[in-house]
């Protein structure tokens, strides 16, 4: 028992997704160097650089992997192993949205966050698309200066977002979400991928982006749809995919002090110059 004690002691980060009634936690060791920058008091760009370029939130699947799952009571007794344990850093949201609106879904979500809240982590990071996390917009508030939410987004519109993601959140609903995060003080990033067709559509977009001032993760829509062609409705023409990268490419030359993260080799070698 001392050993397991010894292991929990040391920097962690707990990745947490809801999935089918249960909770799929998964445990990951967290090294000095980054455990450093996520505690420190530094800027959520820092923190979200050390932490969220690894674990991206991913599109919906039919199905998830179920192995490790806990019912909620055994996440709480986990969460309470973990409390006061050493330094932990979670991320809510990475192969599932906890707060995507399937039936009795999201109470559950509520439920794990609290108890999340209850291990006193040092950073918390929600990743959604959906809304309807503005119902846990008290209960995000009093997490104060350790939570982060972080919203992802795959289209630049609601025509687009119907067309290729019909199952996923309307955009322009995503986009009020972000403003009332903001306007609450809660520390908000935006994970973005989007379809942008159509240059008005992108020139909204890119304003709405400009507006919120929040830290950017730039993920290629390519490698977020991965070799799963089922998480979209119609799969992206190669030219579609290229106006996306472009459309980050100038989000990056834009505003460089705000992009946290990017797996565009292009933004990187330009941030780097």
């Amino acid at each position: 028992m001392r050993n397991a004690q010894q292991k929990i002691s040391t920097p962690k980060l707990l990745i947490v997704d809801i999935w089918g009634g249960q909770v799929i936690p998964s445990l990951h060791p967290l090294s000095s160097r980054l455990s450093s920058r996520l505690s420190s008091g530094l800027s959520n760009q820092s923190a979200g650089a050390a932490v969220l370029d690894r674990f991206p939130l991913a599109l919906p699947k039919k199905e998830t992997s179920k192995k490790a799952s806990l019912s909620m009571a055994e996440f709480e007794k986990l969460t309470k192993l973990l409390t006061d344990a050493g330094e932990l850093s979670i991320i809510f949201g990475c192969l599932e949205d906890p707060f995507f609106p399937f039936e009795g879904k999201f109470d559950l979500s509520l439920k794990a966050l609290e108890l999340i809240a209850l291990a006193k982590p040092k950073r918390i990071i929600v990743q959604t698309r959906s809304p309807l996390a503005v119902l846990a917009l008290p209960l995000l508030k009093s997490l104060g200066e350790r939570v982060v939410v972080r919203v992802a987004f795959e289209a630049a519109s609601d025509s687009l977002q119907e067309t290729h993601f019909p199952s996923l959140p309307r955009i322009s609903e995503r986009m009020k979400f972000v403003r009332a995060l903001i306007n609450l003080g809660i520390s908000t990033e935006l994970q973005l991928s989007p379809i942008v067709g159509q240059s008005d559509r992108a020139s909204n977009f890119e304003k709405f982006v400009s507006d919120s001032a929040a830290p950017l993760h730039l993920r290629s829509l390519a490698d977020l749809i991965g070799a799963d062609p089922e998480r979209m409705a119609h799969t992206p023409t190669k030219q579609l995919l290229i106006q996306s990268d472009r459309f980050l490419e100038r989000l990056a030359k834009a505003h460089p002090e705000r992009v946290v993260s990017s797996d565009l080799p292009v933004n990187q070698e330009t941030l780097a110059a």
